[in-house]
């Protein structure tokens, strides 16, 4: 028996996946088909980029990068989506207690830049000398790189309060309750080129105009 574990940047709430999943199919006008969370389909989708691709009934697909998806941004950039314990991870800032550790290789362009196939280069951090063991099978299968620590270590770091907070998170997961959800994404997280500024202007007139009409509603009931 080995045990095996892996390098995250932390597990993200169902929770606000599928208000995004909720928002996204009332923008697309039909139920989601599929969703992709890191698609390599080609140069423009290489494995290091991280990507959202979601596919629709209608056929129609969505397609958007770290930097102008609401959800990958919360989860990624701001840290706001995680699980509780994530913001207290015992084991991102040490040597694991596992037989074998894997995490994606993003020191690959500072080892060999040639190995690069943007399909995906995987990181075997060996624990144990039980694990040691197993090199010799595991070449049979696999192309496999020694490394010097020094393109290795920097999987294991402290995490800040100034980047992984949890008390952003709880304020951030209070408002997605009492808030819609694009209104909760813009008060945490801001302009993102997601969407235009005009279509923001737009829909938040249309918020400010709706909110004037039950206003106007209410005080016609009570007079």
């Amino acid at each position: 028996l080995f045990l095996c574990d892996f390098i995250c940047h932390g597990v993200p709430s169902n929770q606000l996946l599928q208000a995004h999943i909720k928002f996204l199919e009332k923008k697309y006008k039909s139920k989601l088909s599929s969703i992709d969370f890191r698609p390599k389909t080609d140069k423009q989708h290489p494995w290091w980029k991280h990507h959202l691709r979601v596919t629709f009934e209608n056929g129609s697909i969505y397609d958007r990068t770290l930097d102008t998806d609401w959800y990958m941004y919360a989860f990624m950039k701001k840290s706001l989506t995680l699980r509780k314990s994530c913001y207290q991870c015992h084991y991102c800032n040490v040597q694991h207690e596992s037989d074998i550790t894997l995490a994606d290789f993003w020191g690959v362009m500072d080892y060999n830049p040639v190995l690069n196939d943007e399909k995906g280069l995987s990181l075997i951090i060996l624990n144990t000398s039980k694990a040691d063991a197993l090199i010799p099978n595991l070449k049979e299968v696999f192309n496999l790189y020694p490394l010097q620590w020094e393109f290795a270590k920097y999987v294991f770091k402290n995490r800040t309060q100034e980047k992984y907070s949890l008390n952003k998170r709880e304020n951030f997961m209070k408002d997605l309750q009492r808030m819609d959800y694009l209104s909760a994404m813009f008060k945490h997280i801001g302009y993102i080129q997601v969407t235009s500024k005009l279509n923001m202007f737009i829909y938040f007139s249309k918020r400010l105009i709706n909110n004037m009409r039950k206003i106007k509603h209410l005080n016609f009931i009570q007079s």
